[in-house]
C-alpha cells in the first residue's frame, strides 16, 4: 500500500532534498549523531558535515553606537508623526525619515548578520546580502593577526590590498592569498584560534 510516508520520502522530498542526503540525516538522527555534530558551544561555531561557521565578534562600543543611532532616528520619526517641536511640518520630512529608518535598519541587519564559513572548497565571508569567497586553491597561508588600529573602523573595510571584516578591534584570522587584488583577508570571528585551526584542517 502506498502510504503518506512513502509519498513524502519517494516523491515530495526527492524534489526538495536529494534522497541520499535525507536517508543519511535520518540515519544520523537514529544514531544520535546529528545533534552532536551540528553545534559546538566550546568553539563558538556551528558544525554540519562539510561545513563550519562562526559569527563575527562585536565590541560593546559599536553595539551601543548602533542602537543609540537607531533610538535617535526613532525619536525624530515619532516627533515627525506627532508634530512635536515643529517636526513634521515639512512634507519632505515625512518621507525622508522613514527612508532613513529603513536604510539604517538594513545596515544593522547586514552588520550584525556578518559571519564566516568554511565550506567544502572555500572560506566565505558573509556580509548580508553580499558574500566574499576565497577558494582553497587561492590560500597560501593562514595566520593570527593581532588587534589592528582603532581608526580602521568597523564593518567591511579596505586597507591597501587588505580586505577586513570587523565587528570589533581584536585578534583576527588573516588569510593570505596567492592571487587576486586583495592579498590578505582579515576575519574578526568569535574564536579566531579555532577558526584558523578549522581552515588549516580543511586545506589538508
Amino acid at each position: 500500500m502506498y502510504t503518506v510516508q512513502d509519498y513524502l520520502y519517494n516523491d515530495l522530498f526527492k524534489y526538495l532534498i536529494p534522497y541520499k542526503y535525507l536517508l543519511l540525516y535520518k540515519y544520523l538522527l537514529q544514531k544520535n549523531l546529528a545533534s552532536k555534530n551540528c553545534k559546538s558551544s566550546q568553539t563558538g561555531g556551528s558544525i554540519i558535515i562539510g561545513f563550519y561557521e562562526q559569527k563575527a565578534a562585536y565590541g560593546k562600543q559599536i553595539r551601543l553606537l548602533m542602537f543609540a543611532g537607531l533610538l535617535l532616528i526613532l525619536v525624530f520619526y515619532i516627533f515627525s508623526l506627532t508634530g512635536l517641536f515643529g517636526f513634521g511640518t515639512d512634507p519632505e520630512e515625512k518621507y525622508a525619515l522613514p527612508l532613513v529608518l529603513l536604510i539604517y535598519l538594513a545596515a544593522m541587519w547586514s552588520f550584525f548578520g556578518m559571519r564566516f564559513q568554511i565550506t567544502s572548497d572555500s572560506v566565505v565571508a558573509v556580509f548580508p546580502p553580499f558574500r566574499y569567497s576565497i577558494p582553497f586553491s587561492d590560500i597560501s597561508s593562514v595566520e593570527i593577526m593581532d588587534e589592528f588600529p582603532w581608526y580602521m573602523g568597523w564593518g567591511v573595510r579596505t586597507w591597501g590590498r587588505k580586505l577586513i571584516f570587523a565587528g570589533k578591534h581584536a585578534k583576527a584570522v588573516a588569510i593570505r592569498k596567492g592571487k587576486g587584488f586583495f592579498r590578505t583577508v582579515v576575519l574578526v570571528s568569535e574564536n579566531p584560534d579555532e577558526f584558523k585551526k578549522r581552515v588549516e584542517m580543511a586545506l589538508k
